[in-house]
């Protein structure tokens, strides 16, 4: 077997002899097969251990190189059997033979073969088999290098580029050099007999520093790597610690350093000048160094082991001294395998193109030692400029190219400059990546720094594969990596080969393994790694299940604020990167109170927009960028203040290490004035009492004043030395009312302070002794314009002098039309004159700014109106009034009207009333005047003389208001009327009633006589009432005469139909001849009842109804209409009567609003007659209907009259319902028959016994059990959930002491409602309803599908119109989903979302709270596809069935952010997404694209925004808006970038706005007179209401 063995072995030898050239593809195939099973017999048989066999497999796996066989030979290797061959390798002895050991080299030189590499990509077994063979082996460096030299000989290793030129130097050329430079130092050291061996390095980049690392590292020679931009203390300390004695310096600069610290460097002994020459005896020139080799005849054989210190590299120093770094051979070896099988597409046809320093680990370990594991090339760039990079990527092609972001970013902007990224096509693109990198880049990498994702994507689209990582000098460079071709943005991948990592307990990232450092020079194990063998990073990450990580910050950096809150700076600092106009930034707040920042801002980019801004507008441009990194930080994260500095941070400054990265330590100190002036102690404390008065330090500084100066005595600030005193105490401490100066004001807060007051205009304006111990400065101190929460003006306490001086000033101010802050003070100083002519002065000057809301002081002037207390004169305080609310609305006016009418009773005048009238329309004002009288009312007893209020005052405005406003008398006749039947006491019952009979008067005098005649005008013949009218000969003719009578002298039709129809007006010329047709609609013996049509010839045709009395007593039948007109009020769209037009008591007669439809009682009547099962089914379904609004109808008529009330013809002949249980309301049809309430239980079984059991035992066939559950749904309709339930429960308690039939199932039925209410939530009768009918619907359409569903869905939230019901029951989407499309999902899926419902039933979690939780539910469970695509709608209203849409979730300091998005197809047929901006870089793009535009926008706090996205994902547009209030949201503009523009875009984006916030329950957008053509495109139309456009949604 073994002679067999040895004959096939010799066999395979020969041929491989005889090299690639000698045999034929079919030959090397069989070659390859029967190596493969030689090398399994090897393993099985042990063969290794035979000496023959040992040499003939040595000289296999040397011709396998020789023979150009390697790469074709591991591309059909089986990794199985290769792995086995490896351990079998790995199993000999610790000291293995020479031959072993070359048979070991050379299995790790073929294991690197790219495409074996590829086959066992991120299998982990082989990370510590490969290491077991370096350490078996002793794989150094120098066998390493050696072995690559043996097999490339000629093939180029570097490349120097110089002049379009390039200068190769092959494998077999670098040796040579290598080898003389190694004899070179040798020599040196030998004449020094320096028992130290270190030498050190202070060089920049080039090929001579190349050749002398490597001739260091291949002959045991230690050298210690010193920064080149060092300084001379590092520098010293550097050599003072290794003890080295010979240096290489680059050139004089270098030199320069070295001779300023010569003397403390007692062990330097030579220094090697690269560059130049100097007189020192201890420098000798590079020409010298080199000749030195020929001289050297001593052979060193220097013995290196795996674990023999090969070189030293030193950190930056960035927390103190610099850090030696020791790397053994086996760090520097292990880290290249590990990084090959990282990225296995890496081989010796690649070339790189580099030019991070070798002195970096980066530069060293990757590029340069990379190149040399990996047989490709080096080239090195001429120099770092953009111009140069893109020459030499054209000059050589390069396929990796390894850089710091900033070089990624200059190659992007050098390609996009060239082409549109935005709109170009693919091709076009790619073929400008071609012509910028030479055409062969492939492999790329980020280091040591940011690099926005947009980039990565952007060379990964067009075949330049980018990644991202994450290293440290201490683990020789990479520590984690994105694997190629699964990039994750803002990720630095997962841990590489090789190497253990994990997240210490505060986050920090932990490393272990065979490349990490042997530890730092000069240092004990143990202080620098733990127990376990774990070295700290000292960088806080957060890492994914994935095992990719995130950087969070670096853990030195990370401070805490004077809370204990965890602040991570460089996390926030990375925000700004993405405002291209912010040089850089810098996050103080270490120990402080709040965080703020150094900008140094870019003022000399040629696009800067900063370098044509004024100061101010620099501050505000920042204070946007401010806002807009803040909205991606936690609260305790934000920034509450900055400063613009004037110089950048810098090495000469010793600001920056030198990665670049700040020393913050140095940072602040060299900048501890700017950033302690954002945080020094700003005021003087003085104790009032209990409470403390702080006065600020500005103001101090202001007036000259230490604190020593200021003193509070007996209740006076006072500053003796400036004769200067304020009052100020407390006069109402139950009240926390203080006088300040002259006035009064309501402070809600433990501290006075006065910094609050004086630099808001709010509150010192008119405060003449305050404005006089401030001084002018107070002018020009304000900084806010609107109110303080606690603090309120309440008013004046001692008189203002009025003196000359000032009459005179503010006459000059008013001379000129001048409005400022010194106008309003000095206005308002004469108001409170008691000299009439100041006081008109100062109306004067008011009025004109009152007159335009936009004016600067608007604001400061509405609030001075708000104060008539200051003004004296009656006369004066009416012109105030008149000068300010021709411009206030809604609860603007409402408050202006509530404080002058409450200071005098006799304010309201003729002049004022009319005034009112004039300015409003329609309702306008009206709920304002309303709501003034409530609240006057409430303050009413049965002592209240009402003549000494302004009640009848108020009640004659409202007289007046609806004589001139008709469309109003209907609303203010329902108002009269509640005041006469529920009004607290005689005196203002009587009142009321005098001002409804008053407004019905003047009402039908404005309604005019009736016209008697009229001409037809197409015959010219004249006609008469008689001509118009027909009547039904079932109608007597006693009731024709006076029908007849009564409609021809008076207003009755006219009136009727303009309370009925919208306020038309007609009169008889409108009616066609014969166009009237009466008709009896119901008699009884007391009344009848007529159905008026009217035909008009061109407003259309109406229908009233007309009640003619035979016998009902007219006390009785006005009683009854006034019950009506209560009952015809419209509370959410819904009435319990019909409307009520006019009684005309000489006719005996009244006319209401015809209502057609028929009774329950009727409807029933009719459809049971069918007797069909199908029939019976939906009178079943619709009597729970039936009962539930009859209840709830019959339940609110009491409510009207507060419980004391109550109908008792409550039979289904009463009540008209609509059929259609999608539909709401109810008409109660007589109110005739009335009584006094004796409890609840009589009036619910009242309601029981004549409207339900009646009807059911009448149609047994319809009875359902559930009944009772309709009338207590009923009762909560009407009383709300709280008062309802204690409505049923106090019915149950009388009902449990009653001798009532079958108590205790009705008890039962109670307690079960009840029950279920409290735990699942009161379901309203359109949401029932709606539930009920998708479940008849879908269990015939089981197999519907998803759009199927979600189209009867929306059909059914429409038709039941469920989003009116949101408003009153904020949880009918969440409960109508969880009731339909999620009936059949998890348990615990749908008891999160009952959770929901329950928190939005008792509003403990607002709409945005709501929406996050409900976007959760994405990311926190598996979703099916029914339950993901219900989800999403469920969460946003607005999008349709057939919408294209998913959630993004979106990183937050906060929470996981969803994002809705939104995909849209442009006028071209381009997609594009709508969504909100998920970082401040596109924020920041939206900014740019405004300032593109030339629109000037300032972004604040509660502004949001939505962006456009191209499919490219670049920002296209977008809008910004704030809520202005509840029901209005105000779009402030709306931006498309040029080459976009008249595609839809804006369209797009208008309309999902719209939808977005409609589904927000906002009724109106209002957005500036800018461009008003294009905004009336979306139905924004002018209104008086607002300054600008207004858009009704």
């Amino acid at each position: 077997m073994n002679n067999q063995s040895n004959s096939s072995l010799t066999e395979l030898n020969d041929k491989l002899l005889a090299g690639k050239a000698a045999l034929e593809q079919s030959e090397i195939d069989d070659l390859i097969i029967n190596l493969r099973i030689e090398l399994s017999r090897a393993v099985n048989s042990n063969q290794l251990a035979n000496e023959p066999d040992a040499e003939q497999w040595q000289n296999i796996f040397d011709g396998l190189f020789s023979s150009e066989l390697a790469a074709p030979f591991m591309e059909n290797m089986d990794k199985d059997l290769f792995f086995v061959f490896g351990e079998y390798l790995g199993s000999f002895t610790d000291q293995p033979n020479n031959r072993i050991v070359s048979i070991i080299h050379n299995y790790l030189n073929l294991f690197r073969t790219s495409s074996f590499l590829q086959k066992i990509y991120d299998e982990r077994r082989w990370d510590k088999l490969i290491h077991t063979l370096i350490v078996k082996s002793h794989y150094t460096f120098d066998v390493l290098f050696n072995q690559r030299v043996n097999q490339y000989k000629k093939k180029s290793l570097f490349r120097i580029i110089k002049d379009s030129n390039t200068i190769d130097y092959s494998w077999q050329k670098t040796s040579e050099l290598v080898s003389s430079h190694r004899s070179s130092i040798n020599h040196i050291l030998f004449e020094i007999e320096s028992e130290n061996k270190i030498v050190a390095f202070l060089l920049e980049n080039s090929l001579e520093m190349v050749m002398l690392d490597l001739a260091c590292l291949t002959s045991g020679i230690v050298n210690a790597m010193i920064p080149a931009n060092s300084v001379s203390e590092h520098i010293s300390y550097i050599l003072n610690q290794t003890k080295a004695s010979i240096l290489f310096a680059d050139d004089e600069k270098q030199l320069a350093k070295i001779r300023s610290i010569k003397k403390e460097t007692p062990f330097l002994k030579t220094v090697i000048m690269l560059k130049g020459n100097a007189a020192e005896d201890w420098v000798i020139s590079f020409e010298e160094f080199k000749a030195m080799a020929s001289d050297h005849n001593i052979e060193t054989e220097e013995h290196i082991k795996p674990d023999s210190l090969a070189t030293l590299m030193y950190t930056s120093g960035t927390t103190g001294e610099p850090k030696g770094i020791m790397f053994t051979h086996t760090n520097i070896v292990y880290k290249r395998f590990c990084r090959a099988m990282a990225i296995p597409g890496i081989g010796d046809a690649d070339r790189y193109l580099a030019f991070l320093p070798l002195y970096h680990t980066f530069g060293r370990w990757l590029e340069m030692t990379g190149a040399i594991f990996w047989g490709a090339e080096y080239c090195f760039m001429e120099n770092p400029s953009v111009e140069t990079m893109i020459d030499n990527m054209r000059l050589v092609k390069p396929s990796i190219f390894i850089s710091i972001p900033k070089k990624w970013i200059q190659l992007y902007e050098y390609i996009t400059t060239r082409i549109d990224v935005e709109v170009d096509d693919d091709e076009k693109i790619k073929e400008a990546v071609v012509n910028a990198t030479g055409g062969n880049l492939k492999w790329g990498l980020s280091a040591a720094g940011f690099l926005p994702p947009d980039i990565f994507r952007f060379l990964q689209r067009y075949g330049v594969e980018l990644m991202s990582g994450f290293g440290m000098t201490e683990a020789t460079g990479g520590i984690t990596m994105t694997p190629p071709f699964q990039y994750r943005e803002n990720s630095l991948g997962k841990a590489l080969p090789g190497i253990e990592i994990k997240l210490g307990e505060d986050g920090e990232i932990l490393i272990r393994g065979p490349y990490v450092m042997q530890n730092y020079y000069d240092q004990k194990f143990e202080e620098t790694f733990d127990a376990e063998g774990w070295l700290a990073t000292g960088d806080v990450m957060r890492m994914d299940k994935d095992g990719f990580i995130e950087i969070i910050d670096r853990k030195k950096e990370i401070y805490k604020n004077v809370k204990g809150e965890t602040i991570a700076p460089q996390k926030i600092e990375n925000l700004f990167r993405d405002f291209e106009f912010v040089k850089q930034v810098f996050l103080a707040g270490d120990h402080r109170p709040f965080n703020t920042v150094l900008i140094f801002p870019d003022l000399e980019s040629e696009h800067s927009p900063l370098k044509n801004m004024d100061e101010q507008q620099r501050q505000e441009y920042f204070s946007t960028v401010i806002v807009s990194v803040n909205n991606f930080l936690a609260p305790f994260e934000r920034i509450l203040d900055f400063r613009i500095i004037t110089r950048a941070f810098d090495d000469a400054n010793g600001e920056l290490t030198p990665k670049g990265t700040y020393k913050r330590r140095v940072i602040e100190k060299n900048f501890e004035e700017i950033i302690q002036s954002m945080y020094q102690k700003d005021h003087l404390s003085l104790p009032l009492g209990k409470y403390e008065v702080k006065i600020p330090n500005w103001f101090l500084r202001e007036k000259g004043a230490l604190s020593r100066d200021v003193f509070l005595k007996e209740d006076v600030i006072s500053i003796p030395k400036l004769h200067s005193s304020l009052v100020i105490k407390s006069i109402n401490k139950k009240e926390n009312i203080f006088q300040i100066g002259n006035f009064s004001y309501f402070i809600n807060t433990k501290q006075i302070d006065l910094q609050d007051i004086l630099t808001n205009p709010f509150y010192w304006l008119g405060n003449a002794e305050l404005v006089e111990f401030a001084g002018q400065g107070i002018f020009r101190w304000y900084r806010k314009t609107e109110s303080e929460k606690d603090i309120e003006f309440v008013e004046r306490i001692s008189p203002v002098k009025n003196e000359d001086q000032t009459r005179n000033n503010f006459a000059e101010i008013l001379a000129a039309k001048e409005i400022s802050i010194l106008g309003l003070h000095f206005g308002m100083v004469m108001l409170q004159s008691d000299r009439i002519p100041d006081n008109e002065k100062a109306i004067e000057y008011f009025s004109e700014i009152l007159k335009d809301s936009k004016s600067t002081h608007y604001k400061l002037a509405v609030e001075i109106a708000y104060r008539p207390n200051l003004i004296s004169e009656l006369s004066t305080q009416r012109k105030m009034f008149l000068a300010a609310f021709q411009s206030l609305r809604k609860d603007n006016f409402r408050k202006l009207l509530e404080l002058y009418t409450g200071i005098d009773h006799k304010f309201l005048n003729k002049e004022i009333i009319l005034s009112i009238e004039n300015i409003s329309r329609g309702d306008e004002n009206l709920k304002e005047i309303e709501t003034v009288i409530g609240n006057f009312v409430l303050s009413v007893t049965s002592k209240s003389h009402l003549s000494k209020t302004s009640i009848p005052n108020l009640f004659e405005l409202l007289v007046s208001y609806g004589v001139n406003h008709p469309s109003s008398y209907e609303r203010i006749r329902r108002f009269f009327l509640q005041y006469e039947l529920y009004g607290s006491t005689k005196d203002l019952r009587a009142i009321a009633l005098k001002s409804r009979m008053e407004i019905r008067n003047q009402f039908t005098v404005w309604l005019g006589q009736n016209q008697r005649v009229a001409i037809d005008p197409e015959t010219g013949e004249e006609y008469r009432w008689e001509d118009v009218l027909i009547f039904d000969q079932a109608i007597s003719e006693t009731d024709q005469s006076i029908l007849k009578r009564a409609i021809s002298e008076r207003q009755i039709i006219r009136e009727a139909i303009f309370l009925f129809s919208g306020h038309v007006l007609i009169s008889l010329n409108n009616i066609l001849p014969s166009g009237v047709w009466i008709s009896k609609y119901s008699e009884s013996e007391k009344r009848s009842v007529f159905r008026v049509t009217v035909q008009t010839r061109f407003q259309g045709g109406f229908d009233l109804a007309i009640h003619l009395n035979h016998k009902e007593p007219s006390e009785m039948i006005e009683e009854e209409i006034k019950w009506k007109v209560i009952a015809g009020t419209e509370v959410n769209g819904e009435k319990l009567a019909a409307k009520l037009g006019g009684l005309w008591e000489d006719y005996n007669l009244w006319t209401e609003e015809f209502v057609g439809d028929e009774s329950v009682e009727r409807f029933i009547r009719r459809e049971y007659k069918r007797n069909d099962e199908l029939t019976l089914e939906k009178l079943r379904n619709l009597w729970k209907f039936f009962v539930w609004s009859a209840a709830a109808a019959y339940v609110k008529f009491w409510k009207l009259s507060d419980m004391k009330m109550e109908l008792t013809d409550t039979t289904p002949d009463g009540l008209i319902v609509s059929p259609h249980d999608y539909q709401t309301g109810c008409i109660i049809t007589s109110f005739s028959k009335r009584r006094k309430t004796e409890s609840t239980l009589a009036f619910v079984m009242n309601f029981y016994e004549s409207f339900v059991k009646q009807t059911e035992d009448k149609y047994p066939q319809i009875k359902k059990a559930s009944v009772w559950n309709a009338i207590f749904s009923g009762i909560i309709e009407a009383e709300g959930i709280d008062n309802g339930i204690s409505l049923i429960n106090k019915f149950r308690r009388e009902l449990g002491i009653s001798d009532i039939d079958k108590k205790e199932d009705i008890s039962t039925r109670i307690d079960s409602f009840i029950r279920n209410v409290k735990n699942h939530g009161y379901l309203p009768k359109q949401l029932y309803f709606a539930v009920k009918r998708f479940h008849r619907w879908y269990s015939l359409n089981r197999s519907a599908s998803l759009s199927a569903q979600a189209e009867m869905i929306y059909e059914l939230y429409e038709t039941y119109r469920l989003f009116d019901l949101e408003e009153q029951y904020p949880a009918a989407r969440t409960r109508f989903f969880l009731e339909t499309v999620f009936y059949n999902s998890t348990q615990r899926f749908k008891d999160v979302l009952r959770e929901l419902v329950r928190k939005q039933r008792h509003r403990k979690i607002s709409k945005d709270e709501s929406l996050k939780l409900i976007n959760a539910l994405h990311f926190e469970f598996e979703l099916d596809e029914k339950e993901t695509y219900f989800i999403t709608r469920l969460g946003y209203p607005h999008l349709k069935p057939s919408d294209t849409a998913a959630l993004l979730s979106i990183k937050s300091e906060i929470a996981v952010q969803p994002n809705l998005v939104v995909q849209l197809q442009d006028d071209d047929g381009n997609t594009f997404t709508i969504r909100n901006p998920i970082n401040p870089k596109e924020i920041s793009k939206l900014h740019q694209l405004y300032l593109e535009a030339n629109l000037n926008v300032n972004f604040r706090p509660e502004h949001h925004f939505l962006v456009a996205i191209s499919d490219r994902g670049f920002i296209i547009g977008g809008a910004f808006y704030y809520r202005s209030d509840e029901e209005t949201v105000h779009m402030e503009k709306i931006v498309v970038s040029n080459r976009y523009r008249r595609k839809g875009i804006s369209e797009g984006l208008m309309n999902e706005l719209f939808s977005r916030i409609k589904s927000e329950n906002i009724k109106f957008v209002t957005t500036g007179f800018f461009r008003p053509e294009y905004f009336y495109r979306f139905g924004f139309k002018i209104e008086r209401k607002y300054s600008g456009l207004v858009k009704e949604l």
